[in-house]
């Protein structure tokens, strides 16, 4: 409930608000749609999981630009990328990390089951 003073009014309005939880289907539920762009995921890859074992999971693999994760200790981010040249300063991944999926369409992320 809301409560708020609206000018003149001796009662004030009162708002419900509802909200609606929609579960994936099965089919579904180990895959992340990924947009245009850098999608922010939590990897539920084993701790220890090569960051280009991420990478394969990626569907399209051509559509991958780049795997950025923020490290708090330096302030700054490691990265992976299959591009020639790119930051590949980012070998493992711990379980739950929340990394940046950058890519250059639609594409979709494999999870590992659990």
């Amino acid at each position: 409930m809301v409560n708020c003073s609206v000018g003149t009014l001796s009662t004030p309005p009162r708002v419900t608000v509802i909200f609606t939880t929609i579960v994936a289907p099965p089919d579904t539920a180990g895959r992340v749609q990924l947009f245009a762009g850098c999608n922010n995921v939590a990897l539920t890859f084993n701790s220890g999981t090569t960051v280009s074992r991420v990478a394969g999971a990626i569907s399209p693999t051509t559509s991958l630009i780049a795997i950025w994760q923020f490290d708090s200790r330096t302030q700054g981010f490691l990265g992976y990328s299959p591009l020639p040249g790119a930051p590949n300063d980012y070998p493992t991944v711990t379980l739950l990390d929340a990394a940046f999926l950058c890519v250059r369409e639609s594409a979709t992320l494999t999870r590992p089951e659990r």
